[in-house]
């Protein structure tokens, strides 16, 4: 090559070089003189077309060459006539990067990222319409309709890869206009900042809010997984609850955006309540599997979501439709969870336990179903401290409507779940103490099935008691009510009518060969004997002392083998008397009738008989329920008298009992016997010098 062909061949490349240079800062100089503001009008009415909606930018449309991004601030797009606000959707800026190559080279424009600063939607569901049905792409993600279900894989034992596949490759009833504009669209980044979306349903009168969203993802592509991190509060307006979500994972959007997948998140959330509650925050972490929301369909899809915190650990994995009327269903498992903790965290009333390790240690599984309405448990196989709980539970959100269950518990004790309940009365105050407060089921209705096996009710080991209850807004019957102790059993029925300042029980039922020392607290109020008995009973009050106070009713007892402590009549017929020595002197009696009435929580009986070894005996008396105490008298009829006491036989002999039920005093009211029956039998008077 020639020195002025050198030359020349230099100048050329120098002049290609110096050429795109030229053209771009003539495209920089007339961007720069450019006001694009004059095309406000032409968007604003392409968008107006697109949504159906009247669209308006407040701001300034700006451009800048490096990096060649359009500046769109201050946008809203219009509601229709008939809703309570005037937008739908307001922004406060859109920044949107063209690529300048694809604008050089090909002569299209290519976003190439994105970023959205305070945009807030506010979505309103009336009866008969809402505020977005018309516009074909929120028509598209959220249909008025409801489309065919999906046949979901079974979360336990079904194949959720195949279902995966399956609801991707679905196509949905109404595409998206957006999708047919460019099918192969790319962003480097998609940036979102502050957002805000509300969905109000005014029927059903709630408001959801997803507010200070946050987003931030690289290398978007449609139908292809790419990775987001983003963070943002929720809230319910019939909740005073708040959740701050953040959350780190791979984000697919499939079906023409109306399909979103998350895979492999992990993050935190804390729940906040409200200041004046004076609750401290709950800081959770979150990991899962799949979460799949399909717009279209309305269903959502979660598996193997995991829950820690708060000294619990959770796994869920569930499946369900949202909308204005949401179903869901799942299972969930809890290797450990510290319920009170939660209680008093979720800022719910919780009664002071008496026993503070209750209702800390639980663990479990159940199947669950949610209907927006009623909550349902299945197939509970839970521990509670250290009693098991198995059976089915449906809880409704509302008290008015029916609650049921069928359960057995094994291994309760009810002292561990006593609380304790502040009682007003009228001239004074007292706390009284409820396995469950009594309060707590005045205005619930519903009924179900509970069966207690080897549980401890206050001093009492019970192998088993069934209970069949129904409730009724503060009438609540207990039939049958029965219980089956170690010696013996009880089969009742108990009527309750509670309401806001009385509470009303009737309680009638029979005992069957009841063991009596079944009921003993100590060896020093032990009692002995076998109680076959028809009682009814009827009191009102708010707490046992009122109740005893206010006893009203009926009892016809019928007890074998009854050991009555503090004197051995037997022994005293035959010469050998012990009285009062020690807890282990008592009168055995073969069998003792008694029927007759309680009035204020005194019981007088109108009939009273009683068949011992050497004697008959018939008597009267009073039980005062209240303070324990017994009087009365025992008129003994002696049929198998010593030979000391041969000149007795035939004589009722009155005794006088008087003092605590379980050991009362006696003594021999001499005055009643003939001066003469006394000077013939001398024993009666050292019996009455005994006794004195």
């Amino acid at each position: 090559m020639t020195q002025i062909t050198l030359k020349w061949t230099k100048r050329a490349s120098l002049i290609l070089a110096i050429i795109p240079m030229l053209i771009f800062l003539g495209f920089a100089g007339a961007v720069s003189l450019i006001d694009f503001n004059q095309y406000k009008p032409q968007i604003e009415k392409e968008v107006s077309k697109l949504t159906n909606r009247d669209f308006r930018i407040e701001g300034e449309v700006k451009v800048s060459v490096l990096p060649f991004m359009f500046h769109l601030s201050n946008m809203t797009l219009k509601n229709p006539d008939g809703f309570e606000s005037d937008n739908l959707m307001t922004m406060k800026e859109a920044q949107i990067e063209l690529s300048l190559k694809k604008l050089f080279l090909e002569r299209t424009l290519k976003v190439i990222s994105l970023e959205l600063i305070e945009p807030k939607f506010h979505f309103i569901q009336h009866a008969d319409k809402n505020n977005w049905q018309d516009i074909p792409l929120l028509a598209g993600l959220f249909p008025a309709e409801k489309m065919a279900k999906l046949r979901y894989a079974s979360l336990v034992d079904g194949d959720s890869d195949a279902y995966f596949k399956k609801v991707i490759s679905d196509s949905p009833a109404k595409s998206a206009p957006i999708s047919a504009i460019n099918k192969s669209w790319t962003l480097e980044s998609l940036v979102i900042k502050n957002a805000q979306l509300d969905y109000t349903h005014k029927v059903q009168d709630f408001t959801v809010t997803l507010k200070k969203a946050n987003l931030l993802a690289f290398d978007v592509l449609p139908n292809q997984p790419f990775k987001i991190n983003s963070d943002f509060i929720y809230e319910h307006s019939q909740s005073p609850r708040t959740f701050d979500f953040q959350i780190n994972g791979r984000l697919l959007l499939a079906n023409h955006y109306t399909q979103l997948h998350l895979t492999d998140w992990h993050g935190v959330f804390r729940l906040q309540l409200p200041e004046e509650l004076n609750k401290p925050d709950i800081r959770l972490t979150t990991a899962g599997q799949n979460l799949m929301v399909d717009f279209s369909h309305q269903q959502i899809y979660i598996k193997e979501a995991q829950l820690a915190g708060l000294e619990a650990e959770v796994l869920t994995s569930f499946q369900g439709e949202f909308g204005a009327n949401p179903v869901f269903e799942g299972v969930f498992e809890a290797s450990k969870i510290n319920l009170k903790k939660w209680i008093e965290h979720l800022g719910l009333p919780v009664p002071e336990m008496v026993n503070p390790k209750s209702l800390t240690d639980a663990a479990g599984k159940f199947d669950w179903r949610w209907d927006g309405k009623v909550l349902q448990l299945k197939q509970i196989d839970a521990q509670l401290d250290d009693a098991k709980v198995s059976g089915n539970l449906n809880l409704p959100l509302n008290s008015h409507q029916p609650f049921e269950f069928d359960l057995v518990v094994n291994n309760l004790d009810t002292e561990v779940y006593l609380a304790k309940v502040p009682i007003e009365l009228k001239d004074a105050s007292s706390t009284t103490y409820y396995p469950i407060p009594l309060s707590a089921i005045e205005s619930l209705t519903g009924q179900g099935k509970l069966q207690l096996i080897d549980s401890k009710i206050r001093h009492l080991a019970i192998p088993k008691v069934d209970v069949e209850l129904s409730a009724d807004h503060g009438k609540v019957v207990l039939a049958p009510l029965d219980v089956v102790f170690e010696e013996g059993r009880l089969q009742s029925k108990l009527v309750a009518g509670l309401s806001a300042n009385k509470y009303e029980f009737l309680w009638k039922g029979q005992t069957k060969y009841l063991a009596l020392n079944s009921f003993a607290e100590s060896d020093s109020t032990k009692l002995s004997g076998v109680l076959d008995s028809h009682f009814v009973l009827q009191t009102t009050g708010m707490n046992s002392q009122q109740w005893i106070a206010n006893l009203q009713g009926s009892l016809n007892a019928d007890v074998a083998n009854l050991k009555i402590h503090g004197l051995d009549v037997n022994q005293l017929l035959v010469g050998q008397l012990a009285l009062n020595e020690h807890a282990e002197v008592y009168t055995g009696f073969k069998n003792v009738q008694v029927n007759g009435r309680i009035v204020d929580g005194v019981f007088t009986p109108k009939r009273m008989q009683a068949q011992s070894e050497r004697f008959h005996a018939t008597g009267n008396g009073t039980l005062d329920l209240n303070t324990q105490q017994v009087a009365g008298n025992l008129f003994v009829s002696i049929e198998k008298p010593s030979e000391l006491l041969a000149d007795l036989k035939g004589v009722a002999i009155p005794l006088h009992y008087e003092g605590d039920f379980h050991q009362p005093n006696w003594s021999v009211n001499i005055a009643d016997l003939s001066p003469k029956l006394i000077q013939q039998s001398p024993v009666l008077g050292a019996l009455e010098s005994l006794l004195q």
